[in-house]
């Protein structure tokens, strides 16, 4: 890194060393603090939702990879997991199948197209120093992009910071990075959102795609090495947002005319969610009554016997932001 010092001899954090300073002397050395990436899912580990999605019509939502939002994606295109072996272009290290998200664009100059990541409890970071980085490769041929940083439910700012025009070529996974300072933040609330985009999305050719992995934000103005998480952490916290059950969930007498199916969630969602599932069985009139961010609960019209059998599948419950 380029703000590292004295790496050879460092023993110990040297005295009147800045905090960027030590941060960098820290990550050159292998030693990196944990729990500092603010994107959930930035190595592209957690697909609930499935891995593959050709569009079949306009669409602006979540749609493969957990907490990737795209916008003005249009019909044809194709949002899907990737997995792509490398030579790191920071540490140097062969990497075999890393899962990057792809979009494939089946038409050329269409600008207004978007991959979003939204980050919410966002009061502590007004008038702070973040650094974005992230890694990019371009398939079939260029891509070019422009990374931009957006709050909204705040008052008076929107946009304001965003890099350079970047363009992706095919030439290799290529590792970029920028800092910006939030300004001061005021009327922050529970709805207030800083979203992390890659917009102006422009495929060079039709059916050009654009492959990105190790999404990181972090305090200070030093991009370090990507933080890891186990599969079973990325997955909690995307579950904050979004949660998939594809098992059975049986309804059980609960009245002298329903039963009740009660679905607990494996994390505390963000917030009340809204509630879908496949409704099966001799039952009828399914109602999904008192949604809640630890459990689902499920009602159907069905005598207080157990002699039929209800239950649901597929049930999805969504509190994203």
């Amino acid at each position: 890194m380029s703000n590292a010092r004295n790496i050879a001899a460092l023993n110990t954090v040297e005295v009147g060393a800045t905090a960027d300073q030590t941060k960098a002397d820290l990550n050159a050395i292998g030693v990196s603090g944990g729990r500092k990436n603010l994107i959930i899912n930035g190595g592209m580990q957690v697909w609930q939702r499935g891995e593959d999605k050709t569009l079949t019509g306009n669409f602006n939502g979540y749609s493969t990879a957990d907490r990737i939002q795209t916008q003005a994606w249009i019909s044809g295109d194709r949002l899907y997991r990737n997995n792509i072996s490398f030579t790191h272009p920071v540490s140097g290290v062969a990497v075999v199948d890393m899962p990057f998200f792809r979009a494939k664009a089946s038409t050329a100059g269409q600008t207004a197209r978007q991959i979003n990541y939204k980050i919410d409890d966002i009061a502590s970071m007004s008038g702070k120093t973040y650094t974005l980085s992230y890694l990019y490769v371009a398939s079939s041929g260029n891509f070019s992009f422009k990374p931009r940083i957006y709050v909204t439910g705040v008052s008076g700012v929107t946009s304001f910071a965003s890099d350079s025009n970047v363009t992706a070529t095919n030439g290799g996974v290529t590792h970029r990075s920028f800092t910006f300072t939030v300004p001061t933040l005021t009327g922050v609330t529970a709805a207030s959102t800083l979203w992390v985009q890659f917009i102006n999305l422009n495929a060079a050719s039709a059916n050009n795609s654009i492959n990105i992995s190790e999404v990181q934000l972090e305090l200070g103005s030093v991009a370090t090495d990507f933080e890891h998480r186990s599969y079973g952490e990325e997955l909690a916290l995307c579950q904050r947002y979004y949660y998939k059950n594809s098992g059975e969930s049986y309804a059980m007498p609960y009245h002298s005319s329903y039963k009740m199916a009660v679905v607990p969630f494996p994390t505390t969602m963000r917030t009340n969610p809204t509630m879908s599932a496949t409704t099966n069985g001799t039952g009828s009139a399914w109602t999904n009554f008192d949604p809640s961010p630890r459990q689902a609960k499920w009602y159907v019209t069905e005598a207080h016997s157990f002699a039929g059998s209800s239950y649901i599948t597929n049930m999805t419950a969504d509190a994203e932001l």
